[in-house]
């Protein structure tokens, strides 16, 4: 008996369970309310920060269409009713200056804004008679012209369209209406469609290779006519003699942009053509210039100057990973006004559809054939491109 008291008396007092899962509960409690309260303040910052990130897009943007109402509204709102009424009324008065030549730059462009809808063009031509002069084009491409006339082209891209395109904008150059944007995106166009032809080439039966080529020499001579006519702008505006006090920054750059991407179409197809700048010397201008000065198509020169970088033997993937800078520090994840730019364009390239019974497939710019060549490429934009959607299979 004396045992058992001594042995009672002798037990370390045990320590209370309820004392133990009050001080857990509690100290638990406490790391949640933490965690709480620094999320919050987290999350709120965060909020705040990417609503003025929306507030400061948005006021750019509405500065845009003060300050440029027509070509903006052309181009961001797909409204270009107040720019084609404004070229109509220059030639109206007689008035060809750096604001005429640039709208009927982007008037022109219109083609490749509203999806290769050719007749918005057209109609507006044949509704104005200040713009009969333009009806010369039919005598550029009569046959394209006649399929146009009779309504058998689609309101979509072809390449029957693509060449009416390039025959109102021919029309406009010799009638002294175009500048170096205008100038540079014919040879572009040129050149690019040519480079394309010769891809596409490769997977159609050598016999059948002539009759798809058939026009390539005609339209190299033309692409080197137009680049040819940009040379002396070009230089003037690397050098500082040619400025946004002449000609509206927005065509200046889209004239850089277009030159220097011919000359890397031509020097992919190993057709040499002297210019006093190189397409690099000329990129990295322009990728310059557009950060400070067009900043809505600093996210476009980008995609053209790596895009046209890949096709290129001589460039590495670091060069490529360098001109996509500002695409791959673009934040997808925060609100802002990129709803059907270039940055949806490259993203959503993953569900273009092959035509049915076609090998046709798309090259330009905007297509999942360019995407995927410099995901290849540099494989910070496919990692890119997988943090915002994209998977393996739609690599393949």
């Amino acid at each position: 008996m004396n045992e058992i008291k001594g042995d009672f008396y002798n037990q370390e007092e045990p320590v209370s369970e309820i004392s133990s899962k009050a001080v857990f509960v509690s100290l638990f409690a406490l790391v949640v309310v933490f965690f709480f309260i620094s999320f919050s303040v987290f999350y709120f910052f965060e909020k705040d920060k990417a609503n003025k990130i929306a507030q400061r897009d948005k006021a750019y943007y509405e500065s845009l269409l003060q300050n440029d109402k027509a070509y903006y509204e052309s181009l961001l709102q797909n409204k270009p009713e107040a720019l084609q009424k404004s070229l109509v009324e220059d030639i109206k008065k007689g008035v060809n200056d750096a604001e005429t030549k640039s709208a009927a730059y982007f008037i022109t462009h219109r083609f490749f804004d509203n999806g290769g809808n050719i007749y918005e063009i057209y109609d507006y031509v044949e509704n104005h008679p200040e713009l009969s002069f333009l009806k010369e084009a039919e005598g550029i491409y009569p046959e394209e012209f006649l399929k146009l006339k009779d309504k058998k082209l689609p309101q979509t891209y072809t390449e029957v369209s693509f060449y009416i395109y390039l025959a109102y904008v021919e029309v406009l150059h010799k009638h002294g209406y175009v500048d170096i944007a205008g100038l540079a995106t014919a040879a572009n166009q040129y050149a690019g469609n040519t480079y394309f032809k010769v891809i596409r080439s490769k997977k159609i039966p050598e016999g059948e290779r002539g009759v798809y080529l058939k026009n390539m020499e005609r339209d190299i001579k033309k692409a080197l006519e137009f680049l040819s006519a940009s040379n002396d702008d070009v230089v003037k505006i690397l050098e500082g003699k040619l400025t946004s006090s002449d000609i509206p920054a927005r065509d200046i750059l889209v004239g850089l942009n277009q030159y220097a991407s011919t000359l890397r179409y031509l020097e992919a197809m190993g057709i040499n053509h002297t210019s006093a700048k190189t397409s690099r010397e000329i990129f990295t201008f322009a990728m310059d210039y557009s950060s400070r000065f067009v900043i809505e198509l600093n996210i476009f020169t980008s995609l053209v100057n790596s895009s046209t970088l890949a096709i290129l033997d001589s460039s590495t993937s670091e060069e490529i990973k360098m001109a996509l800078g500002p695409i791959l520090n673009f934040d997808t994840k925060k609100p802002s006004s990129y709803k059907g730019s270039v940055i949806k364009k490259i993203i959503n390239s993953k569900f273009e559809q092959k035509l049915e019974g076609s090998n046709y497939v798309r090259m330009d710019i905007y297509s999942k054939w360019n995407v995927l060549l410099i995901a290849n490429k540099v494989p910070e934009f496919k990692s890119w491109l997988m943090s915002n959607g994209w998977t393996e299979p739609d690599f393949k």
